[in-house]
Formats: C-alpha cells, sequence, structure tokens
C-alpha cells in the first residue's frame, strides 16, 4: 500500500492542506531542475525540499506522510 503525502500551512493567515504533488505543481519555481516536460519530483523529494529547504516538520503513520509548517511565513 502507498502512503499518501500531504502538505499543510499557513497562506495569508489560513491553514492550507494539499497533497505533496499539488503542493509542487503550485511552485514549480522550486524544481526548476526537476520539470521536464510535465514531469513532477516525487513525493519523497518534495517532502525532502521542504524538510531541508524551507524548515517544515515531515511525520508519517501507516497511512500518510504529512509535512507541517505551523506558522506564518
Amino acid at each position: 500500500m502507498n502512503k499518501k503525502h500531504y502538505v499543510i500551512f499557513f497562506e495569508n493567515g489560513k491553514a492550507v492542506t494539499m497533497t505533496s504533488k499539488e503542493w509542487a505543481d503550485n511552485n514549480k519555481n522550486c524544481f526548476k531542475n526537476s520539470f521536464i516536460g510535465n514531469d513532477i519530483p516525487t513525493s519523497n523529494e518534495i517532502d525532502r525540499f521542504l524538510v531541508n529547504e524551507r524548515g517544515f516538520t515531515l511525520v508519517a503513520d501507516n497511512e500518510k506522510f504529512v509535512c507541517y509548517k505551523l506558522v506564518n511565513n
């Protein structure tokens, strides 16, 4: 079974939840070398980028990965 990947963050004072791939699709400029044609990075690569480059925290259970940053930028 594949685990689902989600991203949770604040934008304009409101919590936003989307999949990791949706986040990457909305932030293609972060992955200029990874977007070739319509290809997007894997969910694991996106999560790793958010943790290493954007200060997100990653937690997981048997069903999902959740990458979150619960402070306003």
